[in-house]
């Protein structure tokens, strides 16, 4: 009986979240990517992201993807150096 409620209450969770969630995920993908767009060699640098974000969305928000991160904020060149550091 515990596992049902559960359940119940993770796809309750589940259906109220999962677009909003969703929706905000692909965005601060879209603008890093946009980010590193502008700036591919050396990116536009370490937070900038984080405090450019609420100009698009509600509040700071972070790049839900790492690689997206390294790309937006360190470009190439850094993704290329943090690479080496850990191979």
């Amino acid at each position: 009986m515990l596992v049902e409620q559960t359940n119940a209450r993770f796809v309750v969770q589940s259906i109220l979240s999962q677009d909003k969630s969703n929706m905000e995920r692909w965005e601060t993908i879209r603008h890093g990517l946009e980010m590193w767009k502008a700036s591919p060699w050396i990116g536009a640098g370490l937070g900038v992201f984080i405090e450019t974000s609420s100009q698009w969305l509600k509040e700071p928000t972070v790049i839900h993807s790492t690689p997206v991160w390294i790309l937006a904020e360190f470009g190439l060149f850094g993704a290329v150096i943090l690479i080496a550091i850990f191979s």
